[in-house]
């Protein structure tokens, strides 16, 4: 009968790597702090492919943000130039009241049935 060797840890490391002359099963390779029998799940290649994964993810919602605080300058630059278009308008309102009296003289055009 042949011994098996033990699989490998949820850090994917072999269970050797778990073993001490010392008391304690921290993984000497890793930070792992203690022997933890891999299920198809953890498996060393799968935690690649989630970090991975993560990863890809994490890239595209950084790309998402800088678009969003694209979007959020160009609407501040928009708020602002209106800003200053209306300080502008109340500015030359003075003036612009004497030009809208209608009491002068016509300007010709054509004329509007009534």
């Amino acid at each position: 009968m042949s011994v098996s060797e033990p699989p490998p840890c949820r850090c994917g490391h072999p269970h050797d790597s778990h073993e001490h002359y010392r008391a304690g099963s921290d993984c000497g390779l890793c930070h792992c702090r203690q022997y933890r029998r891999a299920t198809h799940l953890t498996s060393r290649a799968q935690l690649v492919a989630r970090a991975e994964h993560a990863e890809a993810e994490v890239a595209t919602v950084r790309a998402e943000l800088v678009e969003v605080k694209r979007q959020l300058l160009r609407t501040r630059n928009r708020v602002i130039a209106a800003e200053r278009a209306l300080a502008n308008v109340a500015a030359l309102a003075p003036y612009c009241e004497a030009t809208l009296d209608m009491s002068g003289p016509r300007i010709p055009g054509p004329r509007r049935a009534a």
